[in-house]
Protein backbone atom coordinates (compact mmCIF):
# COMPACT_ATOMS: atom_id res chain seq x y z
CA UNK A 1 0.00 0.00 0.00
CA UNK A 2 1.06 3.50 -0.44
CA UNK A 3 3.93 3.18 -3.17
CA UNK A 4 4.88 -0.56 -4.59
CA UNK A 5 8.08 -0.23 -6.30
CA UNK A 6 8.67 -3.50 -8.63
CA UNK A 7 12.03 -3.93 -9.75
CA UNK A 8 12.88 -5.89 -12.95
CA UNK A 9 16.27 -7.88 -12.06
CA UNK A 10 17.16 -9.57 -15.54
CA UNK A 11 17.65 -13.74 -14.83
CA UNK A 12 16.23 -13.40 -11.26
CA UNK A 13 12.67 -11.90 -11.69
CA UNK A 14 10.48 -9.09 -9.93
CA UNK A 15 11.34 -8.34 -6.37
CA UNK A 16 8.74 -6.20 -5.05
CA UNK A 17 9.30 -3.94 -2.07
CA UNK A 18 6.81 -1.34 -0.22
CA UNK A 19 7.32 1.92 0.55
CA UNK A 20 5.01 4.33 2.85
CA UNK A 21 5.74 7.32 1.03
CA UNK A 22 7.50 9.14 -2.01
CA UNK A 23 10.44 10.32 0.14
CA UNK A 24 11.03 6.88 1.37
CA UNK A 25 10.71 5.55 -2.62
CA UNK A 26 13.25 8.25 -3.31
CA UNK A 27 15.41 7.46 -0.75
CA UNK A 28 15.86 4.16 -1.65
CA UNK A 29 16.44 5.09 -5.31
CA UNK A 30 18.85 7.78 -4.75
CA UNK A 31 21.22 4.79 -3.29
CA UNK A 32 20.07 2.26 -6.27
CA UNK A 33 22.67 0.95 -8.47
CA UNK A 34 22.05 1.66 -11.93
CA UNK A 35 22.20 -1.35 -13.11
CA UNK A 36 18.45 -2.44 -14.02
CA UNK A 37 15.39 -0.42 -14.80
CA UNK A 38 13.12 0.44 -11.29
CA UNK A 39 9.38 0.95 -11.40
CA UNK A 40 7.31 2.49 -8.98
CA UNK A 41 3.63 2.71 -8.85
CA UNK A 42 1.83 4.62 -6.93
CA UNK A 43 -0.97 2.66 -5.78
CA UNK A 44 -4.40 4.00 -5.21
CA UNK A 45 -4.76 4.52 -2.06
CA UNK A 46 -1.67 6.82 -1.63
CA UNK A 47 -2.26 10.05 0.49
CA UNK A 48 0.65 12.71 0.90
CA UNK A 49 0.59 13.21 4.44
CA UNK A 50 3.93 11.61 5.29
CA UNK A 51 5.78 13.41 2.50
CA UNK A 52 8.47 15.88 3.62
CA UNK A 53 9.44 18.43 0.93
CA UNK A 54 11.82 19.09 -1.01
CA UNK A 55 12.07 15.39 -2.44
CA UNK A 56 15.55 15.74 -3.75
CA UNK A 57 16.21 12.82 -6.75
CA UNK A 58 20.10 12.34 -7.24
CA UNK A 59 19.91 9.39 -8.82
CA UNK A 60 22.27 8.81 -11.91
CA UNK A 61 20.02 6.29 -14.14
CA UNK A 62 21.49 5.32 -17.96
CA UNK A 63 18.90 4.14 -20.83
CA UNK A 64 19.45 0.73 -19.37
CA UNK A 65 18.74 1.59 -15.90
CA UNK A 66 16.07 4.28 -16.17
CA UNK A 67 13.81 4.73 -12.82
CA UNK A 68 9.62 5.33 -13.55
CA UNK A 69 6.80 6.38 -11.05
CA UNK A 70 3.95 5.94 -12.09
CA UNK A 71 0.09 5.11 -11.42
CA UNK A 72 -1.01 1.26 -11.29
CA UNK A 73 -2.78 0.75 -14.50
CA UNK A 74 -6.08 0.16 -12.97
CA UNK A 75 -6.07 3.65 -11.21
CA UNK A 76 -9.27 5.42 -12.49
CA UNK A 77 -9.28 8.32 -10.59
CA UNK A 78 -6.51 11.46 -10.02
CA UNK A 79 -3.76 10.59 -6.85
CA UNK A 80 -2.70 14.03 -6.03
CA UNK A 81 1.00 14.16 -4.29
CA UNK A 82 0.50 17.89 -2.77
CA UNK A 83 2.45 19.56 -0.52
CA UNK A 84 3.66 23.25 0.55
CA UNK A 85 6.80 25.12 0.19
CA UNK A 86 7.75 28.16 -0.80
CA UNK A 87 10.94 29.66 -2.30
CA UNK A 88 11.48 30.55 -5.98
CA UNK A 89 14.78 28.28 -5.90
CA UNK A 90 13.48 25.24 -4.90
CA UNK A 91 11.12 22.42 -6.21
CA UNK A 92 8.28 20.08 -4.58
CA UNK A 93 10.31 17.44 -6.44
CA UNK A 94 13.74 18.53 -6.84
CA UNK A 95 15.51 16.58 -9.85
CA UNK A 96 19.73 17.29 -8.60
CA UNK A 97 21.68 16.07 -11.15
CA UNK A 98 19.29 12.88 -12.22
CA UNK A 99 19.63 10.95 -15.26
CA UNK A 100 16.69 9.03 -16.77
CA UNK A 101 13.89 9.93 -14.32
CA UNK A 102 10.38 9.66 -15.70
CA UNK A 103 7.16 10.95 -14.21
CA UNK A 104 4.41 9.99 -16.11
CA UNK A 105 0.79 10.14 -14.77
CA UNK A 106 -0.64 7.82 -17.26
CA UNK A 107 -2.16 4.53 -16.25
CA UNK A 108 0.84 1.80 -16.17
CA UNK A 109 3.66 4.53 -17.41
CA UNK A 110 2.21 3.94 -20.96
CA UNK A 111 3.10 7.37 -22.08
CA UNK A 112 -0.08 8.17 -22.79
CA UNK A 113 -2.07 11.19 -22.93
CA UNK A 114 -4.66 10.50 -19.85
CA UNK A 115 -3.71 11.72 -16.37
CA UNK A 116 -4.50 10.16 -13.22
CA UNK A 117 -1.48 11.63 -11.13
CA UNK A 118 -1.68 15.19 -10.11
CA UNK A 119 1.30 17.24 -8.53
CA UNK A 120 -0.09 20.24 -6.46
CA UNK A 121 1.99 22.81 -4.31
CA UNK A 122 -0.86 23.84 -1.95
CA UNK A 123 1.00 26.93 -0.48
CA UNK A 124 -1.25 29.42 -0.32
CA UNK A 125 0.89 32.89 0.57
CA UNK A 126 3.80 34.09 -0.28
CA UNK A 127 5.98 32.89 -3.63
CA UNK A 128 5.39 29.38 -3.85
CA UNK A 129 8.26 27.24 -5.23
CA UNK A 130 8.09 25.13 -8.87
CA UNK A 131 6.35 21.60 -8.20
CA UNK A 132 9.51 20.11 -10.39
CA UNK A 133 13.33 21.57 -10.52
CA UNK A 134 15.55 20.45 -12.41
CA UNK A 135 19.14 21.52 -12.13
CA UNK A 136 23.03 20.90 -11.95
CA UNK A 137 23.27 18.45 -15.22
CA UNK A 138 19.50 17.05 -15.02
CA UNK A 139 19.40 14.84 -18.49
CA UNK A 140 16.97 12.34 -20.14
CA UNK A 141 14.08 13.02 -17.81
CA UNK A 142 10.53 12.61 -18.84
CA UNK A 143 7.41 14.48 -17.43
CA UNK A 144 4.28 13.12 -18.92
CA UNK A 145 1.10 13.54 -18.69
CA UNK A 146 1.01 14.92 -15.09
CA UNK A 147 -1.85 17.47 -13.83
CA UNK A 148 0.55 20.11 -12.25
CA UNK A 149 -1.03 22.63 -10.14
CA UNK A 150 1.06 25.84 -8.89
CA UNK A 151 0.40 27.37 -5.52
CA UNK A 152 0.43 30.95 -4.71
CA UNK A 153 2.01 33.20 -7.10
CA UNK A 154 4.46 30.38 -7.94
CA UNK A 155 7.43 32.04 -9.81
CA UNK A 156 7.42 29.30 -12.17
CA UNK A 157 5.75 25.58 -12.36
CA UNK A 158 8.62 23.65 -14.15
CA UNK A 159 11.95 25.55 -13.80
CA UNK A 160 14.96 23.83 -15.84
CA UNK A 161 17.57 25.90 -13.63
CA UNK A 162 21.18 26.77 -13.49
CA UNK A 163 23.91 23.93 -13.27
CA UNK A 164 27.19 23.87 -11.32
CA UNK A 165 28.03 21.33 -14.36
CA UNK A 166 29.58 20.90 -17.25
CA UNK A 167 26.70 20.24 -19.64
CA UNK A 168 23.51 21.35 -18.42
CA UNK A 169 20.03 20.09 -18.21
CA UNK A 170 19.61 18.58 -21.31
CA UNK A 171 17.57 15.99 -23.49
CA UNK A 172 14.57 16.92 -20.96
CA UNK A 173 10.83 16.16 -22.19
CA UNK A 174 7.97 18.01 -20.82
CA UNK A 175 4.61 16.67 -22.38
CA UNK A 176 0.77 15.71 -22.59
CA UNK A 177 1.01 18.07 -18.94
CA UNK A 178 -1.93 19.97 -17.90
CA UNK A 179 -0.62 22.99 -16.38
CA UNK A 180 -2.23 25.49 -14.23
CA UNK A 181 -3.44 27.25 -11.36
CA UNK A 182 -5.08 24.85 -8.13
CA UNK A 183 -8.24 24.06 -8.45
CA UNK A 184 -9.53 23.12 -4.92
CA UNK A 185 -8.41 26.83 -3.74
CA UNK A 186 -8.69 30.81 -5.28
CA UNK A 187 -4.82 32.13 -4.90
CA UNK A 188 -2.78 34.00 -6.89
CA UNK A 189 -1.88 32.38 -10.12
CA UNK A 190 1.59 31.19 -11.16
CA UNK A 191 3.43 33.21 -13.11
CA UNK A 192 4.67 30.97 -15.67
CA UNK A 193 4.20 27.47 -16.55
CA UNK A 194 7.54 26.44 -17.75
CA UNK A 195 10.73 28.06 -17.29
CA UNK A 196 14.24 27.48 -18.73
CA UNK A 197 16.43 29.55 -17.09
CA UNK A 198 20.40 29.23 -17.33
CA UNK A 199 22.86 32.16 -16.31
CA UNK A 200 25.79 29.41 -17.58
CA UNK A 201 27.10 29.60 -21.44
CA UNK A 202 28.29 27.61 -24.14
CA UNK A 203 28.03 23.76 -23.25
CA UNK A 204 26.92 24.11 -20.45
CA UNK A 205 23.88 25.83 -20.63
CA UNK A 206 20.60 24.45 -21.14
CA UNK A 207 19.75 22.50 -24.68
CA UNK A 208 18.04 20.00 -26.35
CA UNK A 209 14.89 19.75 -24.18
CA UNK A 210 11.12 18.92 -25.77
CA UNK A 211 8.31 21.03 -24.39
CA UNK A 212 5.07 19.38 -26.66
CA UNK A 213 1.50 19.00 -26.14
CA UNK A 214 0.89 20.97 -23.05
CA UNK A 215 -2.32 22.22 -21.99
CA UNK A 216 -1.93 25.84 -19.58
CA UNK A 217 -4.50 27.23 -18.24
CA UNK A 218 -4.50 30.23 -15.55
CA UNK A 219 -0.71 31.41 -15.54
CA UNK A 220 0.73 34.63 -16.21
CA UNK A 221 2.70 33.05 -19.15
CA UNK A 222 2.63 29.91 -20.93
CA UNK A 223 6.55 28.92 -21.48
CA UNK A 224 9.85 31.30 -20.85
CA UNK A 225 13.06 30.35 -22.63
CA UNK A 226 15.99 32.14 -21.04
CA UNK A 227 19.44 32.54 -23.75
CA UNK A 228 21.61 30.95 -23.43
CA UNK A 229 19.32 27.95 -24.51
CA UNK A 230 18.57 25.81 -27.86
CA UNK A 231 15.46 24.30 -26.47
CA UNK A 232 12.45 23.00 -28.46
CA UNK A 233 8.85 24.34 -27.78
Amino acid sequence: DGIRDLVRSRGLGDVYKRQPSMSAAIAFLNTWSPTQHVIFEIQNNYTSGAEIYPIAITYSGNASATAVFRPRSDVASMITISGSLNGGSLGLFHLDGADYITFDGSPGGILGTTSNLMCRNTASSGTASANFLLKNDATHNVINAMTIEGGNAAANCILLGSTLGSTGNDFNSIQNCNISNRSDLGVSNPNIAIYSFSSNSGPSGNSDNSITGNKIINTVSYTHLTLPTSDLV
